[in-house]
């Protein structure tokens, strides 16, 4: 990693699921003590917790300096994808993306795992028993939620459609994944009598690149609000 960005392919993939990470753990915190109900409180608390800790053991791999990488890029700099940037103040929002990105997340630590099994296979691999648990909640819900009997349903599944484009802007950076995520979205929403419509490709200019959303600066602010009353302060 040097001032310009990542050196090689495989840390750009570090830097771009570290980045999601840290973005999705810190739209999970607030939701803490405003979530419906006591058992998602607890939920977002444990999933917020552990994308933080996966996003700083990423980060420590490209910098000894963790607290400047992951607050202090200038937003061009970040990689995180238009979904992990999202303002979801409305829960079903919340649960589409959580549903949406976390049957990603699986495909990405393979990812890593593969293209660099010496220094990134570990973590992997107990990233991925932590990504079960979360995988397995976001698919409790949804299955719940947007049964054909529930009354959320219209509400679960209009969100889901309306984020299904930025989800699939989650591969612009591993394409030849992206026939397998669609599949595994559509084996869960297909039990549901669910049919969504997926690009054929995944857009690009959604994150990857460096261009970045709407949602950015007032999330990068708030990332930002402890540093900037205390510089000294770390992460």
């Amino acid at each position: 990693m040097t001032a310009a960005g990542p050196v090689n392919a495989v840390d750009a993939l570090v830097l771009a699921t570290a980045d999601d990470e840290m973005m999705m753990g810190h739209n999970w915190s607030e939701w803490i003590c405003v979530a419906p109900f006591l058992e998602e409180d607890l939920a977002v608390c444990s999933i917020g917790q552990d994308e933080l800790g996966h996003a700083h053991a990423l980060y420590s791999l490209l910098t000894d300096d963790v607290d400047r990488l992951a607050l202090r890029r200038s937003p061009a700099d970040y990689r995180c994808s238009w979904l992990c940037e999202l303002a979801t103040p409305e829960w079903e929002d919340a649960l589409a993306r959580h549903f949406l990105y976390d049957m990603a997340e699986e495909l990405r630590w393979l990812a890593l795992a593969e293209a660099d099994p010496d220094r990134l296979g570990g973590l992997a691999a107990q990233a991925r028993r932590e990504e079960r648990y979360h995988r397995t909640h976001a698919v409790s819900m949804v299955e719940r939620l947007a049964d054909p009997d529930a009354a959320s349903r219209t509400r679960l599944v209009t969100a889901i459609d309306r984020l299904v484009p930025l989800a699939a802007a989650q591969f612009e950076d591993l394409p030849a994944a992206y026939p397998h995520y669609r599949s595994t979205v559509d084996s869960v929403l297909d039990g549901l009598g669910h049919t969504v419509g997926w690009p054929d490709e995944p857009p690009t200019d959604q994150g990857r690149t460096g261009a970045r959303s709407g949602h950015f600066d007032e999330l990068h602010g708030r990332l930002n609000a402890v540093v900037d009353l205390d510089p000294t302060a770390t992460w």
